[in-house]
């Protein structure tokens, strides 16, 4: 599509950087959504901060707009996860442009329906392109930037904070006009501090450096609460492959009388099997069982042995 007057003028209008904190990246989301509106939907679409601030990855989860339109990004040339938040109206507000029904009743006469994967596969155009405009409009500004070059890699209808790195994140949320109030809604868009701009994206209090207690309180409830599988092991026994085939029914395979003292509890480390205890076998209530004598391979720990009934 060539540049008309109109993208033109946007682009000429886009803001001059801001040395310091001061830069807002709102700003330049504002002049990304009308050039997407026009190179994804030959639409004129006007966009409106309504706020840029730090957060956690649990504050802006739980901030997401309620049944709406959630979509997963990430950054080919970086490793880092974002997410974007359409409300129910502009999702609606958005199939409307593309199944060119603006004459009907606005979104927000008709009862909101919950978005469907139809409508996040209409969705993903315009989005795909806010962020690709915003990673040009940077690139003008800033010779040094390194657009990441995020993309929609799919929809995640109940977004948890578990998915992002706790790390500070950056959230704006736009107010969105389509073609002079035909339609509109709101989105919400999160990604770690730094991605965009650099540095001078937000500046962050000490207190929001550090991670979210909720957030880590929910990580340690959820790994203690992981499955777990370990194999308790005797002896090792090496044979010959010649010696292994002449084995038969009612052969006797020997083993020391140490063995008893040094069974070993094992589980998977990096695809090997690797020893975290070692115990005695013997019996407890008519049942095999394993007193553990260490925890480690030098850590005593005589306060915390316990029986593991093995059946």
């Amino acid at each position: 599509m060539s540049e008309n007057i109109l993208r033109r003028k946007i682009r000429q209008s886009a803001p001059k950087p801001v040395i310091g904190p001061q830069l807002d990246i709102g700003q330049y989301l504002e002049k990304a959504v009308a050039l997407a509106g026009l190179s994804r939907l030959q639409t004129q679409i006007e966009a409106k901060t309504d706020s840029t601030e730090a957060s956690s990855p649990v504050q802006f989860v739980e901030g997401l707009f309620e049944s709406g339109l959630n979509l997963m990004i990430s950054g080919s040339k970086t490793p880092y996860l974002g997410i974007v938040s359409l409300n129910c109206e502009l999702v609606s507000s958005l199939t409307d442009v593309l199944t060119g029904d603006l004459a009907g009743a606005r979104p927000t006469d008709i009862p909101l329906r919950h978005p469907t994967s139809a409508d996040a596969a209409m969705c993903h155009g315009f989005i795909n392109g806010v962020l690709a405009e915003i990673d040009g409009i940077l690139a003008e500004q800033q010779p040094d930037f390194l657009p990441p070059a995020f993309e929609i890699t799919g929809r995640e209808s109940e977004p948890s904070a578990h998915m992002f790195p706790e790390i500070p994140h950056i959230t704006a949320t736009l107010e969105v006009d389509i073609d002079d109030g035909a339609r509109g809604g709101k989105f919400a868009i999160s990604v770690p501090v730094g991605i965009w701009g650099g540095r001078q994206v937000a500046a962050l209090t000490s207190s929001q450096l550090k991670p979210d207690p909720k957030w880590i309180a929910a990580l340690k409830a959820a790994v203690e609460t992981a499955p777990a599988q370990f194999d308790a092991v005797l002896y090792r026994k090496k044979m010959t492959i010649g010696e292994i085939m002449k084995l038969k029914t009612g052969d006797i395979l020997e083993f020391p009388a140490t063995a008893l003292e040094n069974l070993t509890l094992e589980a998977s480390q990096n695809g090997e099997k690797a020893a975290f205890m070692t115990a005695r076998l013997g019996e407890y209530q008519e049942m095999r069982a394993a007193r553990i004598s260490n925890i480690g391979p030098t850590q005593s720990a005589p306060d915390q042995q316990k029986l593991l009934a093995s059946g």
